[in-house]
């Protein structure tokens, strides 16, 4: 390492580094993690002062507060004034929805009804609210978790994607045909916990955000600089999860999985968007050797349609992985009827459709627990329903 780095790098810094190492480690493979070290922290991923600090993105983004700088004790009363604030919110608004249903119930009176609308709909603006609210605070509180938790010695699952995906990733699951029943756990969360069994789930972070989105650890790089870092993980990763988009930069990070990683530690992420996937398989297919596989507009199963219905925001269609002479195979996610976790569907949807994935790592794999909430649902609560509808018109 160079002279400035070890001015500018905390002895105890380096010791940190130094005792994640293995012993066998090689002087090259000392100094490229101790300069990887220095990066992150010139990046602003870890910063080590004599007073406790977290340290989120440098730069402001419009409409967001500014957390650069702010003492482990600010973040810890943000994160618990918002969720604290979030709980209220949704509290308020599920108690005043089932209070607006049950007050307009049978009533006659068009302009009762009319305020029990408006009602309502304010209500679910209260959850919907409640529900951001409360995800701002537990993003604080992750700005806590990263700067201290302890470190992973796995090899890290990689995650690619545009970072205009992030939006998608961040859409909590709604439950039932309206969205009146929330959940607060995201998209990106329910894969993380899945891919937390293989290793920590890392992604680059997104340039100016204030505050990391919940789900995979960020690494927040210079701009100049996340080409190199990623060409530096890479090899080291025990998996790369790439979620299929069509940007530039994107497109330079299949190169470079393509060029250097092993097809087995490969899976690609499928969105519901036909067209995207259609578009990004002419742009990248060339650079697989067997090329990628076409899928049909629909959907195989029917229970997929139902959960479309049913489980509101969940993004990905399937999955696509790689044998080791790069011949595909596409796996649609389906709906575990008695194994779907009510607010967590994805979790066991994905472990389901990875089974071929973590055999190829020989990787243990169980398949997701029977939930006895669903059976209850599906072989005693759901005939009731149907056979109390059927008398219901038999005998109107």
């Amino acid at each position: 390492m160079n002279e400035q780095t070890s001015q500018r790098m905390p002895k105890e810094t380096v010791e940190e580094v130094l005792r994640s190492l293995p012993d066998t480690a090689t002087w090259d493979e000392i100094t490229a993690a101790v300069m990887m070290r220095w990066r992150h922290e010139q990046a602003g991923d870890v910063i080590r002062t004599n007073e406790p600090a977290v340290s989120p993105p440098a730069t402001k983004a419009q409409g967001e507060v500014e957390t650069a700088n702010l003492k482990t004790a600010d973040v810890e009363k943000k994160a618990r004034q918002h969720r604290i604030g979030g709980v209220t919110l949704i509290a308020t608004g599920l108690l005043g929805s089932v209070l607006s249903r049950l007050l307009t119930k049978g009533a006659f009176d068009q302009d009762v009804k009319i305020i029990g609308m408006v009602v309502l709909l304010i209500c679910l603006l209260l959850i919907k609210k409640g529900v951001t609210y409360y995800n701002r605070g537990r993003r604080y509180a992750k700005l806590l978790y990263q700067s201290s938790a302890p470190h992973d010695k796995r090899a890290p699952v990689l995650y690619l994607r545009s970072f205009s995906a992030d939006a998608h990733a961040a859409a909590t699951t709604s439950i039932g045909s309206s969205r009146s029943i929330p959940s607060v756990i995201t998209e990106e969360e329910q894969i993380a916990q899945v891919m937390d069994e293989i290793g920590p789930f890392t992604a680059i972070g997104r340039p100016g955000e204030p505050l990391p989105e919940l789900g995979a650890k960020r690494l927040y790089i210079a701009n100049g600089d996340w080409q190199e870092t990623i060409r530096h993980l890479l090899p080291e990763a025990r998996l790369v999860l790439l979620r299929v988009g069509t940007s530039g930069g994107l497109t330079w990070e299949f190169e470079q999985v393509v060029r250097t990683v092993d097809p087995k530690r490969i899976v690609l992420l499928v969105p519901f968007d036909y067209g995207g996937y259609q578009s990004f398989r002419r742009t990248v297919e060339k650079l697989f050797p067997h090329g990628l596989p076409a899928l049909s507009g629909r959907t195989r199963y029917i229970f997929n349609s139902l959960r479309r219905y049913w489980f509101r925001n969940l993004g990905l269609k399937g999955i696509v992985y790689f044998d080791p002479d790069w011949h595909s195979h596409y796996v649609e996610l389906k709906v575990p009827l008695l194994r779907a976790r009510v607010w967590k569907p994805m979790v066991s949807m994905l472990k389901l459709g990875l089974r071929g994935v973590f055999a190829n790592l020989r990787i243990h794999w169980e398949p997701p627990p029977i939930r006895w909430f669903m059976v209850f649902v599906v072989l005693v609560l759901a005939p009731i329903i149907v056979i109390s509808t059927l008398l219901s018109i038999i005998y109107r």
